[in-house]
This record gives C-alpha cells, structure tokens and sequence, in this order.
C-alpha cells in the first residue's frame, strides 16, 4: 500500500490531503497549526504513523 500526502492552502488557511494508493483517503485540517505541524502530519501518513481510523481525519466521499 502506498500513502502519499500533500499541504494545500486556501483563504481559510492550510490543510492535508492524504491519498491511500493515489486515491484521496481524506483530509486533515491544519488551519490552527503551523506549516511545521502540516509537514508532520505528511511524514506520519507517509510513515504508517497516523493511522486511517485517526478521528482528525475527515474522510473522503471516494474512501475505501
């Protein structure tokens, strides 16, 4: 299985979309955290750290 995540930003601030076998799995909101806690969020995804059933995750509509 692969995991891959990107930091995205919009005018409400950052989030980080996680994506399980290049499909998005879902999103992590990150508005109230800095850039460093996005990149975080990123490695312990790509990691196997933060684990799919994490309650921060908000779930895709596409999520296996």
């Amino acid at each position: 299985m692969m995991r891959d995540a990107e930091i995205m930003q919009d005018d409400g601030g950052l989030y980080v979309h996680l994506y399980k076998n290049g499909e998005l799995f879902g999103t992590v909101d990150v508005r109230k955290h800095s850039i460093h806690y996005a990149q975080e969020v990123v490695f312990n995804w790509e990691k196997g750290l933060l684990q799919e059933n994490n309650t921060h995750i908000e779930r895709s509509d596409h999520a296996f």
